[in-house]
């Protein structure tokens, strides 16, 4: 048996998933809650996480079997990694994960009453994650082939994709993509925490 279908891998890369897909889920969350009804809030919310958590695991099988594939086709370890970061390289750069972040964006209108509202959520959570799963595949395959490192690249990789999600809508063509919008955020919140606040007179307090 591969690793990568061990119980302890699927176990693991299960937990590991949940913690770097459950950020992504927030937006949605708020949407959804701020677009139902006050009685129908909570409802609402558990349909589109259970579609999101339906969706996601269905692509996480989907990156399981393909890591054993490749692992199963090549034999060295070191060339299997090599391929996966090909391929994320290449995924990254292309056109269609841009169409798949712009679609991961967008908020659809979600019903007020009945049935109506319930399969808005539902499929709102399904789409949502579908196009996550869509824009990120290629970069969430790597923690699965790097074996003992699983845990490191899987942080990396998590932090990453996060910071994707600032950047906003841009046509859909060939270029790097790198999550500049989330690192001047981090770099103008450091500079805030390090900058030295106002001095108080010896006298009366009031700052120079």
């Amino acid at each position: 048996m591969s690793p990568s279908w061990s119980v302890t891998g699927v176990t693991g890369w299960a937990l590991m998933m949940t913690a770097m897909m459950a950020p992504l889920l927030i937006p949605a969350l708020r949407h959804v809650w701020a677009r139902s009804l006050p009685r129908r809030r909570w409802r609402a919310a558990m349909l589109l996480t259970a579609a999101y958590a339906a969706a996601w695991s269905a692509g996480g099988l989907v990156l399981l079997a393909l890591s054993a594939l490749l692992q199963a086709v090549v034999a060295d370890g070191g060339v299997v990694i090599a391929v996966g970061g090909v391929a994320a390289l290449i995924w990254q750069l292309s056109p269609l994960k841009q169409r798949c972040l712009n679609r991961h964006h967008a908020h659809p209108p979600i019903a007020a009453f009945g049935r109506g509202a319930d399969l808005d959520a539902l499929r709102f959570g399904g789409r949502h994650a579908a196009w996550c799963f869509g824009s990120c595949w290629a970069l969430m395959l790597l923690p699965v082939l790097v074996g003992s490192w699983q845990v490191a690249v899987m942080a990396i990789v998590s932090l990453w994709v996060w910071g994707e999600r600032f950047d906003t809508p841009v046509a859909p063509t060939w270029r790097v993509r790198v999550p500049v919008r989330a690192a001047r955020i981090v770099v103008a919140r450091v500079r805030c925490r390090l900058r030295p606040g106002p001095t108080l007179r010896r006298y009366g307090g009031a700052p120079r």
